[in-house]
């Protein structure tokens, strides 16, 4: 797997996003992300994404690109952008969650809990979701979620 840095204005998006979905990050305490503590939770997910990129690139350690991506942290503040959809918020989430997971802390850290509240809450936004069951039980509930409800489609 590669990893790679994402970029600012990915994580303005997924912080503005958390902002507008009521999202927690935390510790030491657990708050809802707000525009007040976007610059320290987007500088967060970054340190993060830092950590990622030298446990899969060991080398840049302590060279000057690592610097540079320290800089970029250290000079980070977050932009607010209203109205995020959650499908652009759902790959932003995604992607940050796959460039940030090299370090083998992440399981435990405060940005994969961000990332999971993130996921929770997302998934609350998508349509239909209130009338979904949780539970597969049956035949007829495996027809019943798929996209045509278990009828028979002909084609040509």
């Amino acid at each position: 797997m590669s990893a790679f840095f994402v970029s600012i204005h990915q994580i303005d998006v997924i912080v503005s996003a958390a902002i507008d979905l009521g999202a927690y990050s935390g510790p030491p305490r657990i708050e809802r992300v707000t525009r007040e503590r976007g610059t320290l939770v987007g500088q967060m997910l970054l340190r993060e994404n830092l950590k990622s990129m030298i446990a899969r690139y060991p080398r840049i350690e302590g060279r000057p690109e690592a610097d540079g991506y320290q800089t970029t942290i250290d000079a980070y503040t977050h932009r607010y952008y209203p109205g995020v959809r959650p499908s652009a918020a759902a790959h932003a989430v995604n992607c940050y969650d796959y460039q940030a997971c090299e370090d083998s802390a992440y399981e435990t850290s405060q940005a994969r809990r961000f990332v999971e509240s993130m996921q929770r809450e997302l998934l609350r936004k998508l349509p239909g979701i209130e009338q979904e069951s949780s539970g597969i039980d049956s035949p007829e509930d495996a027809r019943a979620a798929t996209v045509n409800q278990g009828r028979l489609i002909r084609i040509g």
